[in-house]
């Protein structure tokens, strides 16, 4: 039984993708559609790509019959782009923090992620993070971030027993978005201001935790509760 749930979104999180991620949309957009930059309008912070997709689809008032061709698309279009940018890299301090929780028994860690779900491998491989997370929430199976850590959340309890109490499972992202999906399943939250969003901005909607980033694999692990 793990005694700890660690959620840890992707994007602005654990990694940089250099504008990989919103490329490809584009590109299987205009491959399938025939539309250049598709998603130029579209904000992609915090949000899933399910919506992203559908409020791309309503700009340009097209329909797709299916959803899962055109993200199995995107995956195709990304794995492409991630190779080719220099701007991928995971960010400073996740592997070690990874590292030092992976021979941990008693803590599971997974991803929480508005990315679909080959999306979220994609980027996670690019990168050599893909094998640390054993399960996942994706953008493409839900309507909300609340929706996609609870199922997270109830898939740890399923699966491996975990035991949701609060404050042993924590939601760790980088937008308000990640906080209120956490403190609306009753989570331990911490934003981390490696992304789009300052500190100031973040500490507005009252994190449990706020970190300039994931260097001090220490300071997380105290302040976290998961401290030996």
């Amino acid at each position: 039984m793990f005694g700890h749930l660690l959620i840890f979104d992707i994007d602005g999180t654990l990694m940089s993708c250099g504008g990989s991620g919103r490329k490809s949309m584009n590109d299987a957009f205009l491959e399938v559609f025939s539309i250049k930059n598709g998603f130029e309008k579209v904000n992609m912070a915090g949000c899933l790509d399910r919506a992203i997709l559908r409020t791309s689809l309503e700009i340009h008032q097209v329909k797709l019959e299916d959803e899962a061709s055109f993200f199995s698309l995107y995956g195709y279009h990304l794995k492409k782009n991630l190779q080719n940018n220099p701007g991928v890299m995971a960010y400073a301090g996740v592997e070690t923090l990874l590292e030092a929780l992976a021979v941990r028994p008693d803590v599971l860690c997974t991803v929480g992620t508005g990315n679909c779900e080959i999306g979220a491998y994609e980027k996670l491989k690019a990168v050599q993070l893909h094998d640390r997370f054993i399960l996942g929430g994706y953008g493409d199976h839900h309507d909300t971030r609340a929706q996609l850590i609870q199922h997270v959340i109830d898939q740890a309890e399923f699966r491996y027993g975990h035991q949701h109490q609060g404050y042993n499972t924590v939601v760790i992202g980088d937008t308000p978005l990640d906080i209120e999906s956490g403190k609306a399943v009753g989570a331990m939250t911490v934003a981390v201001a490696t992304g789009n969003f300052s500190k100031e901005q973040l500490a507005l909607h009252a994190p449990d935790l706020l970190l300039n980033d994931l260097t001090d694999t220490d300071e997380f692990l105290f302040r976290t509760g998961l401290s030996v």
